[in-house]
């Protein structure tokens, strides 16, 4: 009896804005179209995790369509239009699989799921833990666009000033 011959796997095709299918393979078919396209994402990241960035839109819509493209590529599927970052948005939260942290901890990785788009599922067996990703995660959305709750309160606690009894401070406090 001969060698059955080695079993092929089928290749995933994918539909992109009307043009033929595309093999993933095809997409970066060489090491160095592997290593630019890393290295592209890895550029990405390395933007997303500068506090200063936190809030840049055109960065998060850059990020929200990178990762729309490698779901649509998962699924087969055709991406949502780049330019369009309520379409890519709206295409996230119909078909992007729900980010899963099991060991969810302080909530940085459901909180980084819900910044970019995503929905996310958090659990840990610690229940401060849980309380902690919950307060991170589900109460500030629900008073986001209020008015604060003192209307003489300074958000971002510039004129603090902290009261304390005998210390020691950058005064000099009189000696007996």
């Amino acid at each position: 009896m001969g060698k059955a011959a080695p079993r092929r796997l089928p290749r995933r095709r994918l539909r992109q804005h009307g043009r033929r299918p595309l093999l993933a393979a095809e997409e970066f078919p060489t090491i160095e179209a592997q290593n630019e396209e890393r290295a592209k994402l890895h550029g990405i990241i390395e933007k997303l995790v500068v506090w200063e960035n936190s809030a840049d839109e055109k960065l998060l819509a850059e990020a929200r369509w990178q990762i729309a493209r490698s779901v649509a590529r998962a699924r087969n599927e055709a991406p949502p239009p780049e330019d369009d970052p309520a379409a890519v948005l709206g295409w996230l939260a119909a078909r992007a699989p729900a980010v899963y942290d099991p060991f969810c901890g302080g909530g940085s990785i459901p909180l980084e799921a819900q910044r970019l788009g995503l929905r996310a599922v958090g659990t840990d067996l610690n229940p401060v833990a849980v309380l902690i990703t919950k307060a991170l995660i589900e109460l500030p959305p629900k008073f986001r666009d209020q008015p604060p709750a003192n209307p003489d309160a300074d958000p971002m606690g510039t004129n603090r000033v902290l009261l304390c009894g005998p210390c020691i401070c950058s005064r000099a406090r009189p000696t007996r």
